[in-house]
């Protein structure tokens, strides 16, 4: 099954390699490329200043200056393997996120209080929306 798979798409077919090909020779890059970075930097700035509104004190995040994902750890011992589970099971919250021991080898709980966020797929409104949900939840684990 693995060398059908593999036999099928190792690689980019024809027609999509010559449309990126003329689409750089034809200088189309430049513009399209600013205007992907003029869309993330207004969603990566909503994120940021949502959590920093709606997240409890002590919250502590990264401000990314490439990539789609800002990584959080959380205070107050809240682990976000929990978390995560509530967000995404509460119709009023429904906020999903990539928990932070997933990016740790050591196990023994590193990471347990992180997640990591993204900007890339969604608008600034519904950015902001789903921080402030999010940052309800966790605010009231806080208390």
């Amino acid at each position: 099954m693995s060398d059908a798979k593999s036999a099928t798409n190792s690689h980019t077919s024809m027609l999509p390699q010559v449309i990126c090909a003329e689409f750089f020779k034809r200088g189309y890059f430049p513009e399209h490329h600013k205007l992907l970075c003029d869309v993330h930097r207004e969603r990566r700035d909503a994120l940021i200043e949502s959590i920093d509104k709606y997240f409890p004190k002590g919250t502590k995040r990264t401000f990314p200056d490439g990539g789609l994902f800002a990584w959080v750890e959380l205070p107050g011992g809240l682990n976000t393997s929990e978390l995560l589970k509530e967000a995404t099971s509460n119709p009023e919250v429904n906020v999903s996120f990539v928990t932070g021991e997933a990016f740790f080898s050591e196990g023994n709980g590193k990471g347990s209080n992180c997640m990591r966020l993204s900007f890339g797929a969604n608008p600034p409104e519904k950015i902001r929306i789903g921080i402030e949900r999010l940052g309800k939840l966790i605010n009231s684990k806080l208390k």
